[in-house]
């Protein structure tokens, strides 16, 4: 849960709360138009599919990892988030599912974006305001590693790798123990 000094749980978690929902609202509201009959034969229309199921997951991803206990310690067992799938305001309000439920549907969202953006001859792009498949495989990833998923973990990021083989440099990794907090060395 997140946690800031001085603050009630109530007024710093509304606004992370309901970021996300807007985001599961408006993916849902996309994906509501993007039908498999106007999905199948438009590349353009795969992508943008492909683009609303990667927000969905990673909205819901994004609720798991900040208000429930980690997957892989515990959290596989407990309770997980009302699942949504698509878009109506006068729908009763969802029961929440279990952790497995979502992060089913959450993967399920992801690995169909995977298949749409390689269908739709979309891969990794020079524009970082693109979801490309670089942003697709850095939030598979993350789901992997939140799940336990370690080979989809190591072969999403060698993927992400060998197209950015330069990411980050050796000389920037981790940190220098310096001793003392405050220390210059």
């Amino acid at each position: 849960l997140i946690n800031i000094p001085g603050a009630t749980n109530e007024t710093v978690s509304t606004p992370y709360w309901f970021y996300a929902w807007e985001l599961i609202t408006k993916a849902n509201q996309l994906l509501d138009f993007l039908t498999d009959d106007i999905v199948a034969g438009s590349p353009l229309m795969k992508e943008y599919k492909a683009r609303a199921e990667v927000v969905r997951a990673y909205a819901y991803n994004y609720l798991m990892e900040n208000y429930q206990d980690a997957y892989t310690k515990g959290g596989n067992t407990k309770q997980g988030m009302p699942l949504y799938t698509t878009y109506n305001p006068f729908q009763e309000f969802k029961a929440r599912s279990s952790a497995e439920e979502t992060y089913s549907l959450i993967k399920s969202d992801i690995n169909d974006a995977v298949q749409l953006l390689q269908a739709a001859g979309i891969g990794y792009t020079s524009n970082p305001s693109d979801i490309d498949m670089g942003v697709v495989n850095f939030i598979r990833a993350r789901i992997a590693l939140v799940t336990g998923d370690y080979p989809t973990v190591i072969s999403t990021a060698d993927d992400i790798l060998s197209h950015y083989p330069n990411f980050l440099a050796e000389a920037n990794y981790g940190g220098k123990k310096s001793g003392t907090p405050g220390s210059p060395e």
